[in-house]
């Protein structure tokens, strides 16, 4: 099962103010199927990571926490692997 692709809510930067540093604000929010649910992530700010980093750690982080996939750490803990 590949990992789904997240839906940008909002994949354009938002300049409508600036930061205490004198850069545009910059805001990027996309949703992202995680463990059942819609996970919702918000990066605020010129500083932030790039948004595909942060899914591509969420979704690490769910495959392993899978108990539905055959791979998941968790899905091996239970079957005394």
């Amino acid at each position: 099962m590949s990992a789904p692709t997240p839906t940008a809510t909002d994949p354009t930067a938002d300049s409508s103010g600036s930061d205490p540093s004198g850069g545009s604000d910059h805001r990027v929010s996309v949703e992202v199927p995680v463990m059942g649910t819609v996970g919702h992530v918000v990066l605020l700010g010129a500083g932030a990571p790039p948004i595909g980093e942060v899914v591509d750690r969420i979704e690490a982080l769910e495959a392993s926490w899978s108990r539905f996939r055959p791979s998941a750490e968790l899905t091996l803990l239970g079957a005394g692997n």
